[in-house]
C-alpha cells in the first residue's frame, strides 16, 4: 500500500468513530427528553394535578353479624394415651360414676367407683376381735407371771427368778401379737 492509501483508511476510521459517538449522544439525549416528558415536566398545556377529576371511591361500613361456622369433616379420632384403672382394694362394685363411661372426664379426687362396704366392715370387726383376743392373752400371761413370781419367792426365798420361770418369753410374744393385731 502507498502512503496515500494509509491516510485515506485512517480518515474512514475517524469518521466511523465520530458517527458512533454521535449515535450514543443522540440515544442519551432522547432518553433524557423521554424521561422529562413522562415525569410531566414537558407538559406545557396540561391541567394541574389538582384540577384532574378525582377517581370514584365508594366507602362501605361493615356490619357486625353473628355467624355460626359449621365444618363437616371425616376422619378417625384416636386416643393419644391409654390408661388402665385398677382399684387398690378388692370387692363388689355397687356404683359407677358417669365420668367412667366412654368420652367421660373427671377431676382428681372424684369418686369413680363405690365398693360394697360390708366386706370391710366385717374385716374391721374381725380385726377388733383379734385385738381384744391378743389383749386378753397378754393379760392372762401377765397374771400367770405374777403368780409364778409369788410361788418362786415362797419356794426359793432370796434367789432371783429366772426369765423362763417368770414367763418373760411368753409375755414378749403376747405383746408382739397385740402390736400386730393393732396394726
Amino acid at each position: 500500500m502507498s502512503a496515500d492509501g494509509a491516510s485515506q483508511g485512517g480518515t474512514g476510521r475517524e469518521l466511523a468513530g465520530w458517527l458512533q459517538i454521535a449515535a450514543v449522544a443522540a440515544v442519551v439525549l432522547a432518553a433524557i427528553i423521554a424521561t422529562f416528558a413522562l415525569m410531566g415536566g414537558g407538559e406545557a398545556g396540561g391541567e394541574p394535578p389538582e384540577a384532574r377529576a378525582a377517581a370514584p371511591v365508594r366507602v362501605v361500613q361493615p356490619e357486625t353479624v353473628r355467624h355460626r361456622v359449621q365444618v363437616e369433616l371425616t376422619g378417625t379420632v384416636t386416643a393419644s394415651a391409654f390408661i388402665d384403672m385398677a382399684p387398690q382394694v378388692g370387692g363388689r362394685i355397687i356404683a359407677v360414676s358417669p365420668a367412667v363411661r366412654a368420652g367421660g372426664a373427671f377431676e382428681a379426687g372424684e369418686v369413680l367407683f363405690e365398693i360394697d362396704r360390708r366386706d370391710y366392715e366385717i374385716a374391721e370387726t374381725r380385726a377388733r376381735a383379734g385385738i381384744a383376743e391378743a389383749r386378753s392373752a397378754l393379760n392372762q400371761l401377765d397374771a400367770e407371771a405374777t403368780i409364778a413370781q409369788r410361788e418362786w419367792e415362797r419356794t426359793f426365798p432370796g434367789r432371783e427368778i429366772t426369765p423362763r420361770a417368770a414367763r418373760a418369753p411368753q409375755l414378749e410374744a403376747a405383746r408382739a401379737l397385740l402390736l400386730a393385731a393393732e396394726a
